[in-house]
C-alpha cells in the first residue's frame, strides 16, 4: 500500500527502487522497474489507496504558493508553506486532516489525525517535503513497465491527492480503478469494510493467477445440508448469553435436528462451553470487547458515547470476521444479540447483508 507521505530520501530520488516482499509496503513511486517485474514470480501484485505518485497532478490551492518563500502571515488561513507550518504546526495539522477527512461525521478521524501528526514536528515534515516532494520526470516509465496486477481505490473528493492521479496511476499500470464516489482521502478509516472486502477479493484473484491443476472443490445442496444457525452474542453482560441460550434450547424443540454454532467471546464462552454448546472456532480470532470495555472504565462509570466511539478499530475487526463467518457458513438463520458492529456496518454497507 501507499500512502500520501513521502517516504524516499532526497539522496535516493532518482535511484532504483528495491524490489519489496510480495505482500508489503511499496515505496512511493516505486511500484514498477525491478518490483513491478519480479512481481508475477514471487505472486505479487500492488494494492494502492490513493497513490502519491510523483507524477505532478496535484490541486490547485497547493501550486498557490510557494512552499519555500516567506509568505505574508495576515493571507489566509493555513497553506502549504515551510514558515507557515513552523509559526502554527497545530493549526496546519488542523486544516490538513479536515481535508483529508472531507466526508461529513468525520470528528473522529480528525481528532485522532491531529494527534498523530503533533507526535512529531514541523521541522521532520518540512524534510520529508524537500526531499521527496514535486514531479519526477521518470515516474511515468517506472509505472509503465510494471507487469504485475494493480488494484487503485481512490475517493472524488480527495482533497489531498487529486482523483486524477489515480486513474493515471492506473492508465500507466493497466490497473484496476474503483472509484469512490464522494469518498475523500482516508478511505481505509471512512471505508473500512469496503476497502477490506475489495483488497481481500484483489489478493485471491491474484493467487488464482498462480494456482496449479488438482484443486478440487465440492458443493452440497440446500436439501441435503442439515439446518444450520449461527448465534452472535454479546460479551457485555451475561445475561445476554443465558437468554441466547434459552432462544437456543427453544429453537431445537421446534427442530430437533437444527444444528447451532456460536460466535462468541470469554465470559460468554465459559458459560457456553459449560452448555456444551459448539463454539465456532473462529471466536478465538475475535477481539474481545469486554476486556476493551474494562480498560475504559474508571470509578465504575462508563461514558457509553465516548466508550462506542473510541471502540471502532475492535468493532471493524469483528465485523469482518462475523461477515466471513456467514459468508462461508451457509446459514439458514443469523441471531445476533446486541451486536452493535453488525447494525452499523450492515447499515453503511447494505449490500452485504444476508438476514433483516
Amino acid at each position: 500500500m501507499t500512502s500520501s507521505w513521502p517516504t524516499r530520501s532526497p539522496c535516493s530520488m532518482r535511484s532504483e527502487p528495491r524490489a519489496p516482499s510480495s505482500w508489503g509496503s511499496v515505496p512511493r513511486g516505486a511500484l514498477g522497474g525491478e518490483a513491478g517485474r519480479r512481481a508475477p514470480r514471487a505472486r505479487g501484485g500492488g494494492g494502492l489507496i490513493a497513490p502519491a505518485a510523483p507524477l505532478g497532478i496535484r490541486h490547485p490551492y497547493r501550486e498557490r504558493h510557494s512552499f519555500t518563500e516567506e509568505l505574508d502571515p495576515h493571507e489566509g488561513g493555513p497553506r502549504f508553506n515551510r514558515h507557515e507550518w513552523l509559526r502554527d504546526y497545530p493549526g496546519f495539522a488542523r486544516f490538513f486532516m479536515e481535508q483529508t477527512f472531507s466526508e461529513p461525521h468525520s470528528s473522529r478521524g480528525v481528532e485522532d489525525g491531529v494527534a498523530w501528526a503533533l507526535e512529531t514536528t514541523p521541522e521532520v515534515l518540512i524534510d520529508t517535503v524537500l526531499g521527496g516532494g514535486g514531479y519526477d520526470s521518470g515516474a511515468e516509465g517506472l509505472y509503465r513497465s510494471v507487469s504485475c496486477p494493480v488494484l487503485v481505490l481512490h475517493g472524488t473528493d480527495d482533497r489531498v491527492l487529486p482523483y486524477r492521479l489515480g486513474e493515471r496511476v492506473a492508465e500507466l499500470t493497466g490497473g484496476e480503478l474503483v472509484r469512490f464516489e464522494g469518498s475523500g482521502h482516508g478511505l481505509q478509516a471512512r471505508e473500512p469494510v469496503r476497502v477490506n472486502l475489495l483488497l481481500e477479493e484483489f489478493v485471491r484473484a491474484v493467487e488464482s493467477r498462480c494456482l496449479h491443476g488438482g484443486r478440487q472443490r465440492h458443493w452440497t445442496p440446500a436439501r441435503s445440508r442439515p439446518r444450520n444457525v449461527l448465534i452472535l452474542s454479546s460479551p457485555i453482560g451475561l445475561g445476554h448469553a443465558r437468554r441466547d441460550l434459552a432462544i437456543a434450547c427453544e429453537l431445537r424443540g421446534l427442530r430437533p435436528d437444527l444444528e447451532i454454532e456460536w460466535l462468541a467471546q470469554h465470559p460468554v464462552t465459559v458459560l457456553l462451553e459449560a452448555a456444551r454448546e459448539r463454539i465456532h472456532p473462529a471466536s478465538r480470532s475475535l477481539v474481545n470487547e469486554a476486556r476493551q470495555l474494562e480498560s475504559l472504565a474508571r470509578d465504575h462509570t462508563l461514558h457509553a458515547y465516548r466508550t462506542y466511539r473510541s471502540m471502532d478499530e475492535v468493532f471493524t475487526a469483528n465485523f469482518m470476521l462475523f461477515q466471513e463467518v456467514v459468508e462461508d457458513g451457509l446459514y439458514d438463520l443469523v441471531i445476533a444479540d446486541e451486536a452493535w458492529e453488525v447494525d452499523h456496518f450492515w447499515h453503511e454497507n447494505p449490500e452485504l447483508k444476508r438476514g433483516a
